[in-house]
């Protein structure tokens, strides 16, 4: 569990890389570790997934933060929210 939160921690989206290949790694990063019994809140999934994202989402990633509620938000909703201005 503890490599896997480590990873967890560590994970970046590459400038390169498309936002369904980094949801794909990240999720399956929090269903291991939530597989192996370890709380992992979805509010701190959604920080880090803001967090995480190139440069090229920093302003919507930015919205996101200041204007969303991240305690109400779930990681398919912001996905959302980065698809939408990825394919802009």
């Amino acid at each position: 569990a503890q490599t896997l939160k480590s990873e967890f921690e560590s994970l970046n989206m590459g400038e390169t890389e498309q936002l369904d290949e980094f949801y794909l790694k990240l999720n399956a990063l929090v269903t291991n570790i939530r597989a192996l019994g370890e709380t992992l809140e979805e509010t701190y999934v959604v920080k880090k997934m803001l967090r995480a994202v190139p440069s090229i989402f920093l302003q919507i990633a930015s919205a996101i933060e200041q204007f969303g509620k991240l305690e109400e938000m779930s990681v398919e909703e912001v996905i959302g929210s980065l698809k939408a201005h990825e394919e802009r």
